[in-house]
């Protein structure tokens, strides 16, 4: 049976045999800003006023334990090792085996717990970004011809994002009011802001026109709340 695996960058913990025993990851927490206003009843909600109503959080945490009792002393002492040089103090992309498509970005420490004659374990312990971003980006490859068109772009996760558009030829862009016209290259535009949607489930339902010469495409990374 395939062990399972926390890979933390290129180190995959099933190779040198290490098992997984535990691997936990602690949801961050909403940051808050309450101001108490005198005479008011109730303190005023600040928290998303210059996110654009988007919330936004404090680090999660990737709590994991790995057992070896494969080979000797030695040996197990030299995987040891050869993790704590590897991983401790670094920032890595860490996939978790609950969620291959996904990965979480944090520092790594690694403590030994306990290394005998018999067998021995490390502690993981991982300060990250918030999210689960989606290992693969989404792109949007629109043909821009004279005539204007609409064009749908769905944010399925959780994560407001702005694409990044490279253009082929000439294009003409206009979103929520805001009108581009974009000459060949690689683009990024603050006011093309996608957020996710509202409901439970459904995406984030934007819309665009588009006009010009050659291709757009529009390229952005999609993530979800480590939980």
């Amino acid at each position: 049976m395939e062990k399972r695996a926390l890979i933390l960058g290129e180190y995959n913990t099933a190779i040198p045999g290490w098992t997984l025993t535990a691997c936990h990851i602690t949801k961050a927490v909403q940051v808050q800003t309450f101001v108490l206003i005198p005479g008011r009843p109730a303190p005023l909600d600040l928290s998303t006023e210059l996110t654009d109503g988007q919330p936004y959080y404090d680090s999660a945490y990737l709590d994991a334990t790995l057992e070896l009792s494969e080979g000797d002393r030695p040996a197990r002492q030299a995987h040891i090792e050869e993790l704590v040089n590897y991983a401790d103090g670094r920032s890595l992309h860490i996939v978790h085996p609950d969620h291959p498509d996904h990965y979480l970005v944090g520092r790594v420490q690694v403590n030994a717990q306990y290394s005998d004659l018999a067998h021995c374990a490390v502690d993981i312990h991982a300060v990250c970004d918030p999210w689960l971003y989606v290992a693969m980006e989404t792109e949007v490859i629109l043909t821009a011809e004279e005539t204007e068109k609409p064009a749908a772009l769905l944010l399925t996760g959780r994560l407001a994002a702005v694409p990044t558009i490279t253009v082929t030829g000439e294009a003409k862009l206009t979103f929520n009011g805001n009108t581009w016209t974009l000459s060949a290259g690689e683009h990024i535009l603050p006011d093309l802001y996608l957020t996710p949607g509202t409901s439970p489930g459904a995406p984030g339902r934007h819309t665009i026109t588009y006009s010009g010469t050659g291709t757009i495409k529009l390229k952005w990374r999609e993530a979800v709340l480590a939980a």
